[in-house]
């Protein structure tokens, strides 16, 4: 593909990226399902294992975007999903690109956790205080956003996390993409993506709550759906806990995918001009 400098685009785009990204998990929902189920298992079982697994994993993470970035342009030229493409990225010619920017990712990780620490600091909020915070509301039988927002110290601690890593999610939503489809370096990609992000932050607003706005409607139709199951089976009922888990997990998957084919679509968009 030809890569040109990043497009600047409608704010409306952020809805039309998440609408055409499902056209790639709509043809093959099952195969995303099974994809993305192995994927959730095997990044928890790294996850439990050490902290070193933990940051291999997110140095590895962006080659397992690449890879499912392809599999939407094989689905776009008729071949179909297979869980195969969650390593398929490794033999692409870019691939040493892909893992130098996943080391990039860990260092904007780290970057970003030290100028919130900053900010928070200069707001008054110690590190003491969000760790008591955090287990007072541990201990609350239900967490909801209503009990972060209420809390002055979580509500800071949110919110100055959010304003430094959003840009580095929104970043990452588009860089590994770029490095496979091109033969850019990782600077240089990460500078393009940096770019379009800028140009394109009414659009990236716009995507980001859309995805917030289907996460709260999950959520809420999860409680009324586990209220209803609990008056008709009971309070420790297995059936009501496995259908609870199972629409559970197929919400995720569904919007774990959708972000995923989104990101190709966003790609397509801000650099190659394909709308």
């Amino acid at each position: 593909m030809k890569i040109n400098q990043p497009n600047r685009v409608p704010a409306s785009r952020g809805w039309q990226w998440i609408n055409q990204g499902s056209r790639y998990f709509f043809a093959f929902k099952s195969q995303w399902f099974i994809t993305l189920m192995v994927l959730f298992s095997f990044t928890f079982f790294l996850f439990a294992l050490s902290p070193l697994f933990q940051i291999i994993l997110v140095v590895v993470f962006p080659l397992i975007t690449a890879g499912l970035a392809m599999a939407c342009a094989d689905i776009e030229q008729g071949q179909s999903m297979s869980i195969s493409y969650l390593i398929k990225a490794k033999d692409n010619s870019n691939r040493m690109n892909v893992l130098r920017y996943g080391l990039l990712v860990v260092v904007m990780i780290i970057f970003a956790q030290l100028l919130s620490s900053l900010l928070l600091s200069l707001l008054g909020v110690s590190s003491q205080e969000v760790v008591e915070a955090v287990k007072l509301l541990k201990e609350n039988d239900e967490i909801t956003f209503t009990l972060i927002l209420s809390s002055p110290v979580l509500f800071k601690f949110v919110l100055v996390n959010l304003l430094f890593l959003l840009p580095v999610m929104a970043v990452n939503q588009v860089t590994p993409v770029l490095l496979v489809f091109s033969s850019l370096t990782a600077i240089e990609a990460l500078k393009l993506s940096f770019q379009a992000v800028y140009k394109n932050l009414s659009a990236f607003v716009v995507y980001a709550l859309i995805f917030a706005l289907f996460i709260a409607f999950i959520i809420l139709i999860l409680k009324l759906l586990i209220a209803v199951l609990v008056l008709i089976f009971g309070d420790n009922s297995t059936i009501a806990l496995l259908v609870y888990m199972g629409l559970f997990m197929v919400s995720i998957m569904s919007l774990t995918s959708l972000s995923y084919c989104s990101a190709y679509v966003i790609f397509k968009d801000l650099f190659t001009g394909e709308n």
